[in-house]
C-alpha cells in the first residue's frame, strides 16, 4: 500500500504538472488524499465528498512532451501508460494506424504520438460520457494525423446496451458480472462490432474494455482476416480469461506473448506476416 503511495507521488513529480490555481494547494491535496484514502476517516461524508469532487476536477498537464487534460483520479492510468509502459511493444514505434478500443481519456493514443513519428491514423473508441469529453479535449486538435473519436462500446454485434458505471473511471463495463453490487448507475450506449466501424487497413488494435475483450475479438473477424493487425489485449478481468483469449487467437493463426506487466497483457501477431 505504501509503495503504491510513493510511486503515485513520484509520478506526480515526473509528470511536471501545469496546474490551474495554487500549485502548492493541489500538491497538498494529492498528499492529503493518499493519506486518507485508506484510512477509517474516509467514512466521514464531508471529507469523502470533498475528495471525490477534487478527483473529478479537470486539469491541464504535460507528460513526455505531450499536453493533456486529466483528473487526479487519472494519475494511475498516466503512470501505467507513460512511465510503466504497460502496453509498449516495438511495433508501436513504427505502425501507421491504430485502434484504441477502450480509449478512456486518450492516454494510450497520446503515448503513441510521443514515440511514433510515422503514425498517420488513430481511431479512439470510448463509450462513457465524461471520459469521452476529456478524450475529445486531448485529441481534437492533433495536426497532420487523421483522428476519429467514436463514442460507442464494442462487442460482437450491434445493439443498445447498458454501460455500468463504477467509481473508477477506468472500470465502466458492459459486463453485468463486473458491475458494482452497491450501485445501479448506468448509461445507455450504442454497442457495435469493429467490423462495422473500421474501413481500411489497421496495423495495431489495443483492446481494454473491462471484460468484453473476448467479444470484441469475435466482432472483428473480417478485420483480422483482411489486415492481420497486431493485437494488444488486457486480459485480467476474469479467471482463465487470458487462456481463453490465447486459445481463440491461436486457432486463427496468431502467435501470442504475455507481456510481463502488473496485469496480464497479451501481445498477439499473425505468424504469416510477422
Amino acid at each position: 500500500m505504501y509503495l503504491n503511495k510513493i510511486r503515485g507521488f513520484l509520478t506526480f513529480i515526473k509528470m511536471n504538472f501545469m496546474l490551474r490555481g495554487n500549485a502548492l494547494y493541489r500538491l497538498f491535496f494529492y498528499i492529503f488524499y493518499q493519506i486518507l484514502s485508506k484510512s477509517p476517516i474516509r467514512n466521514i461524508k464531508i471529507i469523502r465528498n470533498f475528495l471525490k469532487m477534487e478527483m473529478k476536477r479537470i486539469y491541464r498537464g504535460r507528460i513526455n512532451g505531450m499536453k493533456l487534460f486529466f483528473r487526479f483520479e487519472d494519475i494511475g492510468v498516466l503512470r501505467d501508460i507513460f512511465i510503466d509502459k504497460i502496453y509498449y511493444v516495438r511495433e508501436l514505434e513504427v505502425c501507421k494506424s491504430i485502434v484504441d478500443a477502450g480509449a478512456h481519456i486518450g492516454a494510450f493514443s497520446l503515448f503513441i504520438l510521443s514515440i511514433n513519428p510515422n503514425i498517420k491514423k488513430i481511431i479512439c473508441i470510448e463509450p462513457e460520457e465524461d471520459n469521452f469529453k476529456i478524450l475529445t479535449k486531448n485529441l481534437k486538435d492533433i495536426d497532420n494525423i487523421q483522428v476519429e473519436l467514436l463514442r460507442i462500446a464494442l462487442s460482437n454485434k450491434r445493439y443498445l446496451g447498458k454501460l455500468y458505471l463504477k467509481e473508477s473511471s477506468v472500470a465502466h463495463t458492459l459486463e453485468e458480472k463486473l458491475k458494482d453490487s452497491n450501485t445501479t448507475k448506468y448509461e445507455i450506449v450504442i454497442v457495435d462490432k469493429l467490423d462495422n466501424i473500421i474501413n481500411g487497413n489497421v496495423d495495431v488494435v489495443k483492446i481494454d474494455v473491462e471484460g468484453y475483450e473476448n467479444k470484441v475479438i469475435d466482432g472483428m473477424k473480417s478485420i483480422i482476416k483482411l489486415y492481420k493487425p497486431k493485437l494488444i489485449i488486457e486480459a485480467g478481468h476474469f479467471k482463465n480469461e487470458k487462456q481463453i483469449i490465447i486459445k481463440k487467437l491461436k486457432k486463427i493463426g496468431y502467435n501470442c506473448k504475455v507481456l510481463k506487466r502488473k496485469e496480464p497483457i497479451i501481445y498477439a501477431f499473425n505468424t504469416q506476416f510477422y
